[in-house]
């Protein structure tokens, strides 16, 4: 077949197009040549493009592929054995007996496949460093397919060679053919454009094949955020294999405890204690496990806790359950009833955020197909799981419950907390981060303290919303009313608005920005996360940053997840020392690199300012303390002894705060210098109860 009779659009994106099934597994279909300069590379990218690879393999094709040195472990693992395997005979018919059925290898075993397919020629790596005038990383992406006939297609555009650059982003590229006479110059320049890649000679790259990368240790290891299959189990010692550590005391206990209370219970374990690692190592022991559902709060949590589980266990590859595609249904739904005929001969994991999981797609699937016996179902956070449009993942015929969460009661919700307890029955092990400080798994901290004085004018509207809200809760009598446990009454609806109106005032007076400046000037940042309340303050802080011509970066709800990876790896290595985020990063995200935390904005929602806390406390080789500076709102001084009752949850949260710090009396005093004009001691800090 000809590249001419595929008939490629011009223009391609994900919101209309699958770009996997319309433009890359035909392309290599009919290819014998594919040559492809991209940012980032992936493994699980393999088992997106099956057919289409198979095809290209059996058609004797070759792809030339230069990435970036940012990969991770195990996918650099399999290259290196690929090209050890093309002079060790030894290893390369271990690799063969490993793979008597590419298809099969490339959709189940895909970096025994990526070995296969470096070893026999298929794929060559090369790997580009930007030098000279260049820094940064290789952030090339385009592309050219050519067929037998000599016809040639290029490409260009946002994806990488990754699951999320094909299946989960919005991505989107333009298709050049060369018999089509206006494209024709723009397919000759791609190619030797790639010519010139490949043989080195752009000045401002090095181009390293991969023995030599190996050689000069250019390779900077990432986490693993998407590995859609399973380690294969006959593996040899040099290749793939990971050994998974030994669980720690408390991680054993809290097994016990669970298993103890009939496989159902709540692990309440401070955020860094490894909760994820416990909850894994629970689900392997489970006898006869036959499905295995893991709920998590968020999109990016879901290919973290894939990247867990493929490092930590030997269950096979998840069905990922996240996004608004429909692949993952029939894919679902046939292993399902696969299983129910095979009666369960090995666990199917399925991994989901709590949006898809909750909704009627998969729930009328998971329905029609049958659930088995011995089902476990794993929720992260899990306080997220009370909210009404959740309830439907607590699902009673699932026999073995695990709720996870270092604060599992939810915030002014009593309803959702006690369907949460009822559906897991009772919190069965408690690991504190008092706990985790004292056995040393998380990293001790220094704790700051710095004040807003609010304006007038705020603290003004302040104390108004503050009489209404005293005023509807003398009309309820204290009383929460409801019709359902999904609907609050409308006193209640309002209250908890004007809490929300009132809290922001604190979280956004202005006075803020100028307790950042100070606390830049007094700290050297080298590698902080600040939390903002919203875009708008986020864009003050971000001026008070480029005054001092200080490197950051921003992590918020719409920065595409490839921006996010990037953001956080520049942050780990040192390259940005700031990131500001406004509360994408308050659950799961793993990243031991943060040293400091300046908690702008925080809601009296605790829960909240406990993840923030734990993001900065995850062991890191370099770091021996972090530090915590968190910025209290404060009346003015005009408000005297009145100002009081407003520095109770900015207190409540001060408090906590310095209670576990190796600074805590000197915090402490920090506090009560702001907290003395309005009548509020050091002995009351020490002893005394302020209000939620």
């Amino acid at each position: 077949m000809s590249l001419k009779k595929c008939a490629f659009p011009t223009i391609i994106d994900s919101s209309e197009r699958n770009i996997a099934n319309d433009f890359l597994q035909p392309a290599l279909a009919t290819a014998i040549r594919y040559d492809r300069g991209v940012g980032f590379f992936s493994a699980g990218w393999l088992s997106m493009i099956v057919d289409g690879m198979l095809r290209f393999a059996e058609n004797n094709g070759r792809a030339r592929i230069i990435t970036s040195p940012i990969l991770t472990e195990a996918d650099w693992k399999a290259m290196q054995t690929g090209v050890e395997a093309r002079t060790n005979d030894i290893l390369r018919e271990s690799l063969e007996s490993s793979i008597t059925d590419l298809r099969s290898a490339l959709s189940q075993n895909v970096l025994t496949a990526l070995s296969w397919l470096v070893a026999d020629d298929v794929l060559t790596f090369k790997l580009a460093v930007p030098v000279n005038k260049l820094s940064g990383e290789f952030h090339a992406k385009f592309g050219i397919f050519t067929d037998k006939d000599g016809n040639q297609v290029s490409f260009e555009g946002s994806n990488n060679e990754t699951i999320n650059g094909i299946v989960n982003n919005y991505e989107s590229f333009k298709i050049f053919s060369s018999w089509v006479p206006e494209f024709a110059p723009i397919v000759k320049a791609d190619i030797q454009r790639f010519e010139r890649l490949w043989n080195n000679e752009d000045s401002n790259l090095r181009v390293y094949n991969l023995p030599e990368a190996a050689r000069q240790a250019i390779i900077k290891l990432r986490q693993d955020l998407e590995r859609p299959y399973e380690i294969p189990e006959r593996l040899r010692p040099t290749e793939l294999e990971t050994k998974s550590p030994s669980l720690w005391k408390h991680q054993e206990d809290a097994i016990a405890a669970w298993e103890e209370n009939g496989r159902i219970g709540i692990l309440s374990m401070a955020t860094g204690s490894g909760k994820t690692r416990t909850a894994l190592a629970a689900a392997e022991r489970c006898p006869e496990l036959s499905l295995l559902i893991i709920a998590v709060p968020k999109s990016n949590l879901v290919t973290q806790w894939a990247g867990e589980l493929s490092k930590h266990t030997r269950f096979p590859s998840p069905v990922l359950v996240f996004d608004a595609s429909t692949q993952w249904q029939d894919k679902l739904f046939d292993r399902i009833r696969a299983g129910h005929r095979q009666q369960w001969s090995s666990p199917l994991v399925i991994i989901g955020n709590l949006d898809s999981l909750s909704g009627n797609r998969f729930q009328t699937l998971i329905n029609d197909a049958g659930i088995p016996e011995n089902t476990l179902l794993i929720v992260d956070e899990v306080h997220n799981a009370g909210a009404p449009i959740y309830r439907k993942v607590l699902d009673s015929r699932y026999r073995w419950r695990m709720g996870l969460s270092a604060t599992p009661v939810r915030h002014f919700d009593e309803i959702g907390t006690s369907v949460i307890h009822s559906y897991f029955q009772e919190t069965v092990f408690v690991y504190s981060m008092r706990d985790a400080l004292t056995d040393g798994y998380l990293t001790p901290y220094d704790y700051h303290v710095y004040a807003a004085e609010l304006t007038e004018d705020e603290y003004d509207e302040y104390l108004r919303l503050t009489q209404r809200i005293i005023m509807l809760r003398q009309r309820s009598d204290n009383q929460v009313t409801y019709q359902s446990q999904n609907r609050l009454d409308g006193d209640h609806k309002d209250i908890e608005m004007l809490l929300m109106q009132r809290a922001r005032i604190l979280k956004k007076t202005a006075s803020k920005k100028l307790a950042v400046a100070q606390i830049i000037d007094d700290f050297n940042l080298t590698r902080s996360l600040i939390y903002c309340a919203d875009t708008e303050q986020l864009e003050d802080i971000r001026q008070v940053i480029r005054q001092r011509q200080l490197p950051h970066t921003i992590y918020i709800g719409s920065t595409p997840q490839e921006e996010r990876e990037s953001a956080l790896d520049a942050l780990s290595r040192g390259n940005i020392p700031i990131l500001l985020a406004i509360d994408c990063l308050d659950e799961g995200v793993d990243v031991p690199a943060f040293r400091e935390a300046v908690i702008i904005a925080s809601s009296t929602n605790k829960r909240q300012f406990i993840q923030r806390r734990g993001r900065v406390l995850r062991r890191s080789p370099e770091k021996s303390r972090a530090i915590l500076i968190d910025v209290i709102a404060i009346p003015p001084l005009s408000a005297g002894s009145d100002g009081k009752k407003l520095l109770s949850n900015e207190l409540a949260r001060a408090k906590e705060m310095a209670e576990l710090a190796e600074n805590r009396h000197e915090a402490l005093m920090q506090v009560q210098r702001y907290t003395e004009p309005f009548g509020v001691m050091l002995s009351e800090l020490l002893s005394g109860e302020t209000d939620e």
